[in-house]
């Protein structure tokens, strides 16, 4: 009997996965290894509900962590780049250093507002699963 109870958690497990990739019900179910009705099922109950909202949550406090340390690299890298330039080097040493950490700078700011949008975008979600089950009746 255990051996059946860790297999149904592990299938629930893929399947929370899978979901909240954003993948969809049908390649979500077929990711977990079960049918498209049993995975509804399952996303029926509170337990995986709360088990999406969890998930979700962590993932958003980690791309938000990401984006903070990303954001602080940025502002490190610019102070970097305006210390180099007040010591006052060599004009080849500055265009050496401008033309190889501007670009950096400017994709890492690029990075973090990605994040930020992505963010904002699944904070529109809700926190709980709900808004993407009925997304899923609709869709699937």
């Amino acid at each position: 009997m255990g051996s059946r109870r860790t297999q149904l958690t592990g299938d629930v497990d893929a399947l929370v996965v899978a979901y909240v990739s954003g993948i969809g019900l049908t390649a979500a179910a077929e990711a977990a290894g079960m049918s498209k009705q049993t995975a509804w099922r399952r996303l029926q109950t509170d337990e995986v509900r709360q088990l999406i909202a969890d998930t979700k949550a962590a993932h958003r406090a980690s791309v938000l962590d990401w984006a903070l340390a990303v954001r602080s690299l940025a502002d490190l890298v610019t102070d970097a780049v305006v210390t180099v330039l007040d010591c006052d080097p060599t004009p080849n040493t500055v265009c050496r250093l401008a033309a190889t950490a501007l670009p950096e700078v400017r994709h890492l700011a690029e990075t973090v507002e990605l994040g930020e949008r992505l963010g904002a975008l699944e904070s529109q979600l809700g926190s709980d699963g709900t808004d993407d089950l009925a997304r899923v009746v609709a869709i699937g």
